[in-house]
């Protein structure tokens, strides 16, 4: 390679530096702006997760008082204390 190549590349690597950089203050706003979207998206499916979290929990309460209200003479099986504790944690 000649002088005259190596400096015809670097001018060329210079325009699309350059240009790359005239670029990235629109890249850095889009950029921006889509971690905004982001952060809203990922409240809103938080706040639709625990809600839906929180009636599954209830439901099951729900059930496991029913189970529970109808053992019949299984009331002294040796997990009934735990049901208990699920009850109070609840």
């Amino acid at each position: 390679m000649t002088a005259i190549q190596v400096n015809y590349i670097l001018l060329l690597l210079t325009v699309q530096i350059q240009a790359m950089l005239d670029g990235l203050g629109a890249e850095w706003t889009k950029f921006t702006e889509t971690l905004v979207e982001a952060e809203v998206m990922l409240k809103k499916h938080k706040e639709k997760f625990k809600t839906s979290l929180l009636a599954q929990a209830e439901e099951f309460k729900k059930q496991v008082k029913f189970t529970f209200s109808h053992k019949g003479t299984h009331s002294q099986g040796r997990f009934f204390g735990t049901v208990d504790v699920l009850f109070i944690v609840a």
